[in-house]
């Protein structure tokens, strides 16, 4: 049972809880000083020590419209059920269900913007334009709104002409997380079999999305690496398939291989064994540009080098320590260069992986979590 001493934080999140780095992190920051409950998409097995419930909101697969209902009405009995005092609502899918959820319980609302969504060029317009509806609507009726980087706090604030700026809570990942339980599915990816080969390991995971990934390019520029270096592919997304079409039609096989999306534990085990990690972001979307992806900390926490697309704040933190090198993602060949010139030189990147982390570090964006926190003085109404 809860400590009544303690304050109750209701954490809502439109995702699979498991794979979401920055909502765990989160809640196992503000667990040790409230009591959270977590709320979110699939099976997340969560540590008893970090001292969070997770309750898991079970919703049908499609059509896409209606999950997003059933979310919507489950999260909403579910805080009538918790009657939280804090409501954090991560990202602009929940941004609606956030500010309701507080009203009903005359909670404190906080709004964890994880993008800049005027600024994201979704397939769906319809769909774009209702959750920018919802978030243009609820934003400014937010006790607190945080942000991922100085460069996104600024242009939510200005776009949306916010009372108060942004607290910026940076997308850094810890070098030691423990918020979930260790995997047990018996499934893991037959790594052993690629290393066989003897090519050292290439790795992107995320997002299998061509339009804001140029994921299309990355695997173009695998042509003529063959002999070289491997690529795995790991996530799930809209285009998986589209490009494992690709691959094979660039004649990609047994170079390239697609992983879809795996636990954390089987992903830190591939990533441990590669020797290069990309990011890689398109230029076409306003979003993009303000990047800060928690995906450069896990590749350089795992031992590996980064190649990184050319937005400003990937290239900012790349010249601050030099891990690795920077390329056009629009240019297949600009790519290919990166990926060389990193395998090249692989010690003399890996030497500043601990200046790294020790310049971009979680604890010092948990301790700004933590006082954002402690500067909610009094609750009120929404």
């Amino acid at each position: 049972m809860s400590d009544r001493n303690r304050r109750t934080i209701l954490m809502i999140v439109f995702s699979e809880v498991r794979y979401d780095g920055r909502v765990l992190r989160t809640a196992e920051a503000l667990a040790r000083d409230y009591d959270v409950i977590l709320s979110g998409l699939g099976d997340c097995p969560i540590c008893l020590e970090t001292r969070i419930r997770y309750l898991q909101v079970c919703i049908p697969s499609s059509p896409r419209w209606l999950s997003h209902v059933f979310f919507f009405v489950k999260t909403i009995l579910i805080g009538l059920r918790v009657q939280p005092d804090i409501v954090h609502a991560h990202d602009y899918f929940v941004v609606l269900h956030g500010w309701i959820i507080a009203k009903m319980n005359r909670a404190v609302c906080i709004y964890d913007a994880h993008e800049f969504l005027p600024g994201i060029k979704e397939r769906s317009h319809v769909r774009h334009w209702l959750f920018a509806s919802l978030e243009r609507i609820s934003i400014n009726r937010y006790d607190m709104i945080i942000a991922t980087s100085e460069e996104r706090a600024q242009v939510l604030r200005d776009y949306y002409s916010l009372r108060e700026p942004p607290v910026v809570v940076k997308n850094f990942s810890s070098v030691e997380e423990y918020t979930l339980e260790s995997d047990t599915e018996s499934f893991e990816y037959p790594i052993e079999d690629i290393l066989e080969q003897g090519l050292p390991l290439v790795v992107y995971q995320g997002d299998m999305n061509i339009h804001s990934r140029c994921l299309d390019n990355l695997l173009r520029a695998f042509v003529g690496l063959q002999d070289k270096c491997i690529l795995i592919m790991a996530g799930d997304g809209p285009d998986l398939d589209h490009l494992q079409k690709l691959s094979d039609v660039l004649e990609l096989q047994g170079y390239v291989f697609f992983t879809g999306k795996l636990p954390k534990g089987h992903l830190m085990t591939i990533m441990r064994a590669a020797s290069v990690g990309v990011v890689i972001y398109s230029n076409k979307e306003t979003n993009n540009l303000l990047c800060t992806p928690n995906k450069i900390h896990e590749y350089v926490q795992a031992g590996l080098a980064v190649v990184a697309s050319n937005q400003p704040p990937l290239v900012q933190m790349l010249g601050v320590c030099s891990i690795g090198e920077i390329f056009v993602p629009e240019e297949s060949d600009s790519i290919r260069r990166a990926i060389l010139k990193v395998l090249s030189h692989l010690e003399n990147y890996r030497i500043n992986i601990p200046e790294f982390l020790a310049h971009y570090s979680w604890d010092d964006e948990k301790q700004k979590l933590l006082k954002a926190y402690k500067s909610l003085k009094k609750f009120r109404c929404c």
